[in-house]
């Protein structure tokens, strides 16, 4: 019986403060004045909440130090930030720790009886000369703010969605008609995914400081999910499932076919219901920028290149994404197709870097880790299996924390996986003259998985894994009237064959070996076996989570 497993425990008890960080375009400060109107409708037991924008008060220190710009003229009476972010890290650093001081004051205090978002940026673009920097002075941000920031939030969305904020936006690289010039608005987008990710690296620098909890958010979860996560105290669970083969099973235009719309209201199935019970679900489809089709020879213009991003059941106005309209990718006038095509490529490698990046950190920020159907029609997932070996590896480190998992594996995926998978071993087998398979053909349709329809049942016992692995075996070997010849020069049919291969310990071991799923018998890692509706399943991580006497970790 495993103890209970409570949520990640807050490092500074009692503190109401939540740093939030988010890259331009991402409609940070529209993201959370809809967050505050909700909270107000939705959870008044929680209490009212602050907004404080830190970078607003930079612009008012600027103009009360009555700061120059590179002409030598004074700024505006309404300074855009993007004009702020051109004085240069060496003209800001007096204004920033001017605002920061003030701010520091009414936060502290208003954090005395109320929750507290605290809005920054991490970075700033200098348009004169081209370059990132931070402009945030972190020995005297931690020094006034130690011991009341409960956590540091960095709110994400798609690039996509970011590039048609980002003409509104007062801080940004963007300048006017630019996307208009040849390969504009690839550069664009690799810009914004630059400045995204040093969003995320200096937020999470900057919670390991304090020392506190640092969560990478994205804005098209639901606006309950997010309040969970401010008010604190609640298990996060990050749900890891397979996206990719699902998208790449639909049609050729992205189109989500009968098959694809099932498994995807499957898995939001799951997201809702963990909601339900309470849980900080992370979705990794919250964000969805790797959806690219596959393009003719020479054709990789991005108004061409992208499918339909991976369908929200939440409505948008219950989410905690600002909505905005997208604006259509231009096609590209007077570009070189090789040119193009190479910025592409570059982009595409850009966003499956930091999917690999941003995936890990979803993990290491959550204190449960469901994945669900790992081997999805019987094969498994990169993506997903980097997941689970991540959260091997974490759970090696102390200093990370123990990392449980639940897996839902039901018998038709782990069937459809254990067919071509003992094939290859019953191969390996024959090769190295220890069985002679007398009807290969019947192999080579296991290997195919030919007509195996059949679903694993049995008693209790039947949930010790090497018996569930041989029980599939038997049930193939039938299946496929596989005869095996011994080296005795006896011939067995299926169900012999498995009686005496059964009995044969070290067969049983290297056939264990071949099949068994990375993650099988792990601390802390509980598998699910038998079919389950969402309902059940959630139930099953719910007990994981320790709100229930019955939670059991094998």
């Amino acid at each position: 019986m495993a103890a209970a497993m409570p949520p990640t425990a807050a490092v500074n008890p009692g503190a109401r403060i939540t740093l939030v960080f988010g890259a331009p375009g991402t409609g940070r400060t529209e993201s959370l004045e809809k967050y505050l109107r909700w909270r107000s409708s939705n959870a008044p037991e929680s209490g009212q909440c602050l907004l404080i924008d830190l970078d607003a008060a930079v612009k008012e220190a600027c103009l009360a130090l009555n700061l120059k710009d590179e002409d030598g003229d004074a700024l505006p009476r309404r300074p855009s930030m993007q004009l702020i972010a051109a004085l240069g890290h060496h003209k800001l650093a007096a204004s920033w720790r001017e605002a920061l001081e003030s701010v520091a004051i009414r936060a502290i205090d208003a954090s005395k009886t109320r929750d507290v978002l605290l809005v920054l940026y991490g970075t700033y673009f200098n348009p004169l000369h081209f370059e990132f920097y931070s402009p945030v002075d972190v020995r005297s941000l931690h020094s006034r703010l130690a011991g009341h920031v409960r956590q540091v939030v960095v709110l994400i969305d798609d690039i996509y969605d970011m590039r048609s904020r980002l003409p509104q936006s007062d801080i940004t690289f963007i300048r006017a008609g630019n996307e208009r010039e040849p390969y504009g608005q690839e550069l664009a987008l690799q810009g914004m995914l630059t400045w995204r990710s040093q969003e995320v690296a200096f937020a999470h620098h900057l919670a390991l400081m304090f020392p506190c909890p640092c969560f990478v958010f994205a804005v098209k979860h639901p606006l309950g999910i997010f309040h969970r996560l401010v008010v604190g105290g609640h298990t996060t669970v990050y749900l890891s499932h397979h996206i990719s083969s699902i998208r790449k099973a639909s049609l050729a235009d992205g189109a989500l076919d009968s098959v694809a719309r099932e498994q995807i209201a499957e898995v939001e199935g799951i997201a809702t219901e963990l909601a339900v019970r309470g849980l900080v679900v992370f979705e990794p489809t919250s964000i969805d920028e790797y959806r690219f089709l596959a393009q003719p020879a020479g054709e990789y213009p991005l108004d061409r290149s992208l499918g339909p991003r991976w369908p929200k059941v939440t409505p948008a106005e219950q989410l905690l994404w600002h909505e905005i309209v997208q604006r259509p990718m231009e096609h590209p006038k007077h570009a070189d197709r090789a040119v193009q095509r190479g910025l592409v490529f570059a982009l595409r490698n850009e966003i499956s870097w930091q999917i690999n990046q941003r995936d890990h950190a979803l993990v290491r920020q959550s204190d449960l880790v469901y994945v669900h159907r790992p081997f999805l029609n019987g094969h498994s997932a990169r993506g997903v299996q980097r997941e689970m070996e991540y959260r091997h590896a974490l759970n090696g480190d102390a200093a990370n924390g123990r990392k449980t998992m639940v897996v839902f594996n039901p018998p038709a995926d782990e069937l459809a996986r254990l067919a071509p998978a003992i094939s290859a071993h019953l191969h390996s087998e024959q090769a190295s003259g220890r069985i002679s398979i007398t009807s290969p053909e019947a192999l080579d349709a296991l290997r195919d998985g030919d007509g195996l329809t059949v679903a694993l049942t049995g008693t209790p016992e039947d949930r010790d894994w090497s018996d569930s692995y041989m029980g599939l075996f038997k049930v193939l070997m039938e299946r496929c009237n596989i005869d095996i010849e011994l080296s005795t020069g006896s011939t067995l049919d299926g169900n012999e064959a498995y009686t005496r291969l059964r009995e044969e310990d070290r067969f049983m071991r290297r056939l264990l070996d071949a099949v068994a799923p990375q993650g099988r018998g792990e601390e802390r890692s509980l598998w699910i076996p038998e079919s389950m509706d969402s309902t059940a399943i959630a139930a099953a991580v719910h007990e994981v989570t320790g709100n229930s006497e019955r939670a059991a970790i094998v």
